[in-house]
């Protein structure tokens, strides 16, 4: 069973632990179950295991509405976690009320990274982050991001003293 994810989040680190992962499958099954179940399992490797830092806006919307012991973050309850399609219609709803196109969560993680990397987040620590195995899987999948850095950098060698003839040399000041 799944530990509640209460237990998770820490206040006090300003973290949160990931060690399962939830996911709707078939139910193959011949009797007249329900079509799909939930599952709650491991993640699907090792390195997406990790403790997320949260940033101190997020800590403290979570701090008046977190519920004591060991409860669900999205339902406050022990015994019911928050099913992922009422996850998403909820998110969606949001959305629509905002004007803003539909997205999915994997979106928001993708958008996530890109936006790190454009700022200059270190490409280890966020690939640590996102739970990549390896920091290729990064550079692989926010193509577009680090092209754009690839051009800053660029553009920034084109400031280097020694490589610009309009620049003051440093010994004379002409």
């Amino acid at each position: 069973a799944s530990k509640p994810d209460s237990t998770k989040i820490n206040i006090g680190s300003g973290s949160l632990y990931v060690d399962q992962s939830m996911q709707r499958i078939q139910n193959h099954t011949t009797d007249h179950e329900a079509k799909t179940r939930i599952i709650i399992t491991a993640p699907k490797s090792l390195s997406s295991i990790r403790t997320i830092p949260l940033p101190e806006f997020i800590l403290s919307n979570l701090i008046p509405i977190r519920k004591p012991g060991d409860a669900f973050f999205l339902t406050g309850t022990s015994n019911k976690f928050m099913e992922p399609r009422t996850l998403q219609y909820k998110f969606r709803k949001i959305l629509c009320d905002l004007n803003i196109r539909k997205l999915n969560f994997h979106a928001l993680r993708h958008t996530f990274a890109t936006r790190c990397v454009e700022s200059g987040f270190d490409a280890k620590s966020l690939s640590e982050i996102l739970g990549h195995a390896s920091v290729n899987l990064l550079y692989d999948f926010e193509f577009s991001a680090w092209t754009g850095l690839h051009k800053a950098a660029a553009a920034y060698i084109n400031f280097i003293p020694s490589q610009r003839t309009d620049f003051p040399n440093a010994k004379t000041g002409k």
